[in-house]
């Protein structure tokens, strides 16, 4: 669709978008507005006034994305169940009774009431013994809450042990399951438990190093405790790690998200990840872990740069080969063009401004999930998303998370076209404007043909040997050549609107 024939309110918003400052401001410029007029957005997590933004919300959802195959988890209910509470659930240890003996009581002379020898002290055995038990603020017939497991740093007073406060034990709970695991059930990879007391967690096998479980651990409590409620956290063991080794397999336990998988092809949607994923950038700005950092993902030209070279090897295979079936003649034919497009971004991130923006991003740096995709997004019923999944999340330039969603957008809709890429742009700028290099880093980005990549490699990788599985990698690589040509068109107007560097 053309500029000239979008309604009114849509030209409004491609023109905020196109029209620097008017993205780029600063929330300072925001505040200097006259008195009198009402701010474009509320920028915290509440509700928003009536802006262009809320345009953008009115979009008529579009089809989402297919369904994603369906994976299992590599233990069993019952495994699962068990671990959850020989890690989490606190054990029930008995205490010893405060015992003493009762007084003797006073008799006569040559009697006893031992029915042994006249004078005989009374022995262990026959010992009446009297036992007693402190119980606060407990009433009759009901388990208190401070006879939970003690820690073995409970208070001493006057040389008696009594329980803890309920502070103390308000902060021991809240690292353990919260009751007994009575539910548990598979959700594709991961076992979702419910206990007791209704709550939810998710109990996941991974391959990930304890270093980077306990760097993700560390990473997502900071952000938690400075603001950003939306994202799942782990749940530490009762002896404070946040992963256990069973049968020679990792764990970790994380934090159940109330809502439904994320639809990339919902316009609304996509703005609410985008807004997600800025306010993850911005808050963990000062994130400094005490565990080792796992390597940076700030190298974007290299990990580009090695892309272009794989799609250079697979194009010199293909014109080698003798015998070439459909699939190898549509690949050729797109690969092609695939490596020139890979040149020109290259060329955009070796551009001072883009040079300028990745060496800011290396001296401040933010922490990047790496994995923005419909099954890390969960949308709560209320609209606002929640980010889970952080296993790959390291360090790197900001726009590498923005770029990934926009193309995932593209992708869920079937077609590139500007008005998808408003939502998320705007969502994200009002919660973390983009500087100019940033945006030439995300052209540079959007330019790459990594769908290509990732279709070819995956393909030439382990070739299919069914027909059937044949002909929807061929489906799907002519669905990419069908693209081609409204991407081509989408990045001349990113180069000539946003970018501002003319048409290449």
């Amino acid at each position: 669709m053309a500029q000239r024939e979008l309604p009114t309110w849509a030209r409004h918003i491609w023109d905020e978008l196109t029209r620097p400052p008017a993205l780029l401001q600063s929330r300072s410029a925001e505040r200097r507005q006259p008195s009198g007029s009402k701010p474009d957005e509320e920028t915290t997590e509440g509700s928003r006034g009536p802006s262009l933004w809320q345009h953008v919300r009115d979009l008529l959802e579009s089809p989402t994305d297919p369904p994603t195959v369906g994976r299992t988890p590599s233990t069993t209910a019952s495994q699962a169940k068990r671990m959850a509470h020989k890690y989490f659930t606190p054990k029930q240890t008995q205490r010893k009774p405060a015992t003493k003996p009762r007084p003797r009581l006073k008799t006569k002379a040559g009697s006893s009431r031992n029915p042994g020898k006249a004078g005989q002290p009374e022995t262990g055995s026959t010992r009446s013994l009297a036992t007693t038990e402190r119980r606060i603020g407990q009433r009759p017939g009901t388990t208190s809450v401070l006879e939970r497991p003690r820690s073995s740093a409970a208070e001493k007073v006057e040389g008696r042990s009594v329980p803890m406060s309920i502070e103390q034990v308000n902060a021991r709970l809240d690292t353990v399951l919260d009751g007994q695991v009575v539910l548990c059930d598979a959700v594709d990879s991961v076992w979702r438990l419910q206990t007791s007391s209704g709550k939810q967690y998710a109990l996941k096998a991974t391959p990930l190093s304890p270093a980077r479980i306990d760097f993700m651990a560390q990473a997502l409590d900071y952000v938690w405790k400075n603001g950003f409620t939306h994202v799942s956290r782990i749940i530490r063991t009762r002896s404070g790690e946040p992963y256990w080794r069973e049968n020679g397999k990792l764990f970790y336990l994380s934090e159940w998200q109330t809502g439904a998988r994320a639809q990339f092809g919902s316009t609304r949607q996509v703005g609410a990840t985008a807004r997600a994923t800025a306010r993850l950038h911005e808050v963990s700005r000062r994130f400094e872990p005490t565990a080792d950092v796992p390597p940076t993902a700030g190298d974007v030209f290299g990990q580009l740069l090695a892309r272009k070279q794989e799609l250079q090897h697979m194009l010199i295979q293909l014109e080698q080969s003798a015998e070439q079936d459909d699939y190898d003649r549509l690949a050729t034919t797109l690969l092609a063009r695939a490596n020139q497009q890979a040149s020109e971004a290259l060329s955009l991130l070796k551009l001072p401004e883009a040079e300028t923006s990745l060496a800011q991003s290396a001296a401040d740096p933010g922490l990047c999930h790496l994995d923005v995709t419909r099954r890390n997004v969960i949308v709560h019923p209320q609209g606002h998303a929640q980010l889970i999944d952080f296993d790959r999340m390291t360090y790197g330039p900001r726009v590498l998370d923005l770029g990934h969603l926009i193309r995932r957008a593209m992708q869920a809709h079937g077609t590139w076209t500007s008005e998808i890429a408003i939502a998320p742009l705007l969502a994200y700028n009002r919660v973390r404007p983009l500087t100019p290099g940033e945006y030439v880093v995300l052209e540079g980005l959007l330019l790459f043909p990594h769908r290509l990549w990732r279709l070819l490699l995956q393909y030439y990788d382990d070739p299919p040997s069914l027909s059937e599985k044949h002909e929807r990698a061929l489906q799907m690589l002519q669905d990419t050549q069908t693209q081609e040509d409204e991407r081509a068109r989408f990045m001349e107007t990113f180069a000539r609107q946003v970018t501002r560097r003319g048409s290449r």
